[in-house]
């Protein structure tokens, strides 16, 4: 689940996902062996692993995960805690500013 294109160092985990559009884009791996997963994680530097077939893409404003299992939910590389763990858009809740940086005034 990701609101920006890129995750950690520069995996492009999510090329199309917007932060200014108010949707997640959720990008699904299914059932595939290790060797599959490798080479997807290969991939995904470029973005390129969206063109396997084991992976889609889907969007929504609200997000809920569950494993089958006890596996921990990580966010941005960071443990957040077992899951099931949900996430909802709230467009317009956060204002950035930041400098002008194309040198137009």
């Amino acid at each position: 689940m990701a609101n920006s294109g890129y995750y950690g160092s520069g995996m492009h985990v999510a090329p199309s996902a917007q932060l200014d559009d108010g949707l997640f884009d959720i990008v699904i791996f299914a059932s595939a062996g290790r060797l599959r997963l490798l080479k997807a994680l290969r991939m995904i530097y470029t973005g390129s692993h969206l063109e396997l077939p084991e992976v889609t893409v889907q969007t929504g404003r609200v997000v809920a995960i569950d494993s089958v299992g006890a596996v921990d939910a990580y966010a941005d590389g960071d443990r957040i805690g077992p899951f099931p763990v949900g996430a909802r858009v709230r467009p317009g809740a956060l204002t950035v500013i930041a400098p002008d940086l194309t040198g137009q005034t």
